[in-house]
């Protein structure tokens, strides 16, 4: 599979999303999910240690 691009003379990059509200998203949601499955995590090992301990 060939590249469309013949010469890298004067090549230019875009960079789109750098700087903008995306990565503080994805960081928000990340960190989110991390505690959501810490709570859940701890939610379920209660209910199963009080299950065993009767």
């Amino acid at each position: 599979m060939g590249s469309p691009i013949t010469t890298w003379e004067n090549a230019q990059a875009y960079f789109t999303g750098a700087g903008g509200f995306t990565p503080t998203l994805f960081l928000f949601l990340a960190v989110a999910a991390v505690v959501v499955a810490l709570v859940v995590g701890h939610r379920h090992e209660s209910h199963s240690y009080t299950e065993v301990d009767k």
